[in-house]
């Protein structure tokens, strides 16, 4: 019995010492959306226009969208000042599965736009969490709503009632 305590012991001193990983803001998320990839590309530009980013590029399965980043707090991170503001740029693929379409979205922020010092960084190195996971279901349910009442569809994003 005392073996069984203090090899229980060990086990607990050892666990507490252990790194434990910080946990970062995700600027990846990866979402299914239902509708083919036109329909899906067309609901994402509405989606992202109504959150003040604009439409960079856009080819068959691919959307980018940049937006200025104004908040003066990041300024000094990224190079920026009033006249060359870093920019939030999302990049998302588009897939299609099925009767829908799977959307990969990444966000990196640029430092320093336009100018020979341009590089890209993470959102989460700056600790920011753009929330790129609730663009992609944002559009989803937009795209549920439109299509009316699909039961599939309604059982699988209906909240719990208690």
């Amino acid at each position: 019995m005392r073996v069984v305590w203090i090899l229980s012991l060990v086990l607990m001193v050892a666990a507490c010492a252990s790194p434990k990983a910080a946990l970062a803001p995700s600027t990846d998320a990866r979402s299914l959306v239902p509708g083919a990839p036109a329909i899906v590309a067309k609901a994402l530009i509405e989606e992202m226009t109504q959150r003040q980013f604009v439409l960079t590029s856009q080819a068959e399965n691919y959307l980018a969208f940049d937006r200025p980043i104004d908040n003066a707090a990041l300024w000094p991170k990224l190079d920026g000042a009033p006249d060359r503001l870093p920019r939030a740029r999302l990049v998302m693929t588009l897939t299609p599965i099925g009767d829908a379409t799977r959307v990969d979205a990444r966000m990196i922020i640029l430092a320093a736009p336009g100018t020979p010092r341009e590089r890209a960084v993470e959102a989460s190195a700056l600790g920011v969490d753009p929330r790129v996971g609730d663009i992609l279901a944002d559009t989803s349910a937009t795209l549920i709503a439109e299509r009316g009442s699909d039961p599939r569809m309604a059982l699988a994003v209906a909240p719990i009632r208690y």
